[in-house]
Order: C-alpha cells, then structure tokens, then sequence
C-alpha cells in the first residue's frame, strides 16, 4: 500500500511576510502542525500514487541539490 494523507486533515496555505507555510489541521486530535515549503515538497508526495522507493526518487529528480534518503519518510 502506499502512504497517502488522511482524507480528514484540513490542509490551508498561508503567506506572510513573502514566506509559504502549509498549516495541517488534525480534526480528530483537534492539534495543528505548520510545515514550510521545503517540508511540504516532501508531504506532497504522500498522494497515495508512489511507492516510499518512487516518493524519494521523484524528490531526488526534482531537487538534486537537496537530497532525501528513504529513512526521511519512513
């Protein structure tokens, strides 16, 4: 199976001060968690459709100066 974000979470992109965060809502906890953008670049490839293999390559090809293991998803 590959990972995916919970359906529930409530995902809102926020600008301020010409800077991008993701702030991630947790309906069932009722807690936030704010991520910036190079964080989200990460989450982003949580979409159901890649395996944790294909999620770190595609990051890999994307950002070659910027590097991920597959120890950074897991």
């Amino acid at each position: 199976m590959n990972p995916t974000l919970r359906k529930d979470l409530k995902i809102s992109r926020q600008v301020r001060k010409e800077r991008v965060n993701y702030v991630v809502k947790d309906p069932i906890k009722n807690v936030y968690f704010r991520f910036g953008e190079e964080e989200w670049k990460i989450i982003g490839l949580f979409d159901g459709q890649r395996s944790p293999e294909e999620m770190v390559d595609q990051y890999n090809r994307n950002n070659p100066t910027d590097s991920i293991y597959l120890s950074t998803i897991q």
